[in-house]
């Protein structure tokens, strides 16, 4: 049985960008979950610790493991990375809360791409609100469901 051919493979646009910093396309943020979506587009949780205020000690996460776990979800927006031109911009039209969780989940179902988020301020997720992105970065909200989404597949 052969294997069907792919245009596109994440591992070789990968290849291609492997040197990319993504902290300069973030202004100098932290990037965790980052996930390809095709077509030289990649999403991830960006770190706002600017939100965090001037004077906030960092060190006391080292100090304080419980502490960081309860509280490393603030402050972080979705942003959409062109691995091509080399930008990143926030997502626009989210519309749900001002900060996401960084552990979301996304699918990408006949080339359209959606991202299950959560408040990004508690690790209860008692919501999820799915959103559909387009090439540009732009959400469309579509759904919501109680509790964690972690995947969404085609049914044929």
């Amino acid at each position: 049985m052969s294997r069907p051919h792919r245009s596109e493979s994440p591992f070789e646009s990968a290849a291609v960008h492997a040197s990319l910093d993504l902290r300069a396309l973030t202004q100098g943020r932290g990037v965790v979950n980052f996930r390809y979506v095709g077509g030289g587009k990649a999403i991830a949780a960006v770190l706002h610790a600017e939100e965090y205020g001037a004077d906030f000690d960092f060190g006391r996460y080292v100090e304080n493991a419980d502490e960081f776990w309860a509280n490393s979800a603030n402050f972080h927006r979705l942003w959409m990375i062109d691995l091509d031109a080399q930008t990143a911009n926030p997502v626009e039209g989210i519309d749900a809360f001002d900060f996401v969780s960084p552990w979301f989940f996304h699918a990408v179902i006949d080339g359209r791409t959606f991202v299950f988020l959560s408040e990004g301020t508690t690790n209860v997720v008692s919501q999820t609100i799915v959103y559909e992105l387009d090439p540009n970065g732009t959400a469309t909200r579509r759904f919501d469901v109680p509790g964690d989404l972690t995947q969404m597949v085609r049914v044929r």
